[in-house]
């Protein structure tokens, strides 16, 4: 029945690692890989996504990052990017924008001092 095709039943995306994620062994790419998951999106619109059908419609392609900047009020400005804040596998935000980034939700960004230091979890601080 034509009326429960989905098209993120064919078209999924799967977020894998640069180096580790094809790495050949599978424990190590179930560490530092995602998905796949359903997604949308196609060449023509604005939610962006290109596929092969020689990879069975998986995405090879999307928008990694949106932003939504407000220029008469940056506090209202707002961003996703498709994976997480962090490059390390064990961290909560490896991964943690996956599923906002799926749903077209955002997070605030924050150009405040004052909102930087109220919503800052921590503290990073690099010497030489």
């Amino acid at each position: 029945d034509f009326n429960d095709w989905r098209w993120g039943d064919l078209h999924t995306i799967y977020f894998q690692h640069a180096t580790l994620g094809r790495s050949g062994i599978s424990l190590i790419e179930n560490i530092f890989n995602r998905g796949p998951f359903p997604t949308h999106g196609s060449e023509s619109v604005v939610q962006k996504t290109c596929w092969s059908v020689n990879q069975p419609y998986e995405v090879l392609c999307i928008p990694a990052l949106r932003q939504v900047i407000d220029l008469s009020d940056l506090s209202n400005s707002m961003m996703i990017h498709s994976v997480g804040q962090s490059g390390h596998p064990f961290h909560p935000h490896y991964d943690d924008f996956i599923d906002k980034w799926r749903n077209i939700q955002y997070v605030p960004m924050w150009f405040d001092q004052k909102d930087i230091r109220d919503n800052a979890e921590g503290i990073l601080t690099l010497t030489p």
